[in-house]
């Protein structure tokens, strides 16, 4: 099957784990699809996915850090998971972040999950603008790479500069964590 004639659609595994998502469309192929897969949970476990090779690894992936959070004593209400969608998008074009400032506005979510500082956005205004409502809402960042939540103050004084934000997960490396 060829890119053109593609459309992504619900991982079989995830849907028969969790039933029928909400899917939110994005620009072009990119749809998110989200799962409550805990409606007393608080918080968002994500994956993202911007081809189409990575879209079951990134299905498992998503299940892998529904696991991990839940071993540090958090209950995710949310699972969501994007395909086909690059993380080089601007703010407003990226479905999944649109729904994670929804649920952070409205009160809902507490934290947010994702595998790697590189799953949140390449496009470094993008990254900044999430992190700064994630800062201003109170919003815990949990990351994989990090086995933690990391230290969202520190991250806003640190010296990441454009193509070095993929490299975020390195710096917080052996650095504080927060709640």
């Amino acid at each position: 099957m060829s890119q053109l004639n593609y459309v992504p659609t619900v991982p079989a595994d995830l849907a028969l784990r969790w039933g029928d998502p909400e899917i939110i469309q994005g620009p072009e192929l990119a749809r998110a699809f989200v799962w409550e897969v805990d409606p007393s949970g608080d918080g968002v476990v994500f994956a993202r996915a911007d081809t189409r090779e990575s879209e079951s690894r990134r299905a498992h992936q998503l299940v892998e850090l529904l696991d991990q959070v839940t071993e540090h004593a958090r209950r995710p209400r949310w699972a969501l998971l994007t395909l086909w969608c690059s993380g080089a998008l601007a703010y407003e074009e990226r479905p999944d972040l649109q729904y994670i400032d929804r649920v952070i506005r409205s009160g809902e979510c507490a934290w947010v999950a994702f595998g790697d500082a590189a799953d949140v956005a390449r496009n470094t205004l993008c990254a900044w603008r999430f992190y700064g409502t994630l800062r201003s809402a109170g919003t815990s960042l949990f990351l994989a790479s990090h086995d933690g939540f990391v230290d969202l103050e520190r991250m806003q004084a640190s010296p990441i500069r454009g193509k070095d934000l993929p490299s975020l997960h390195a710096l917080l490396k052996g650095r504080g964590s927060s709640a």
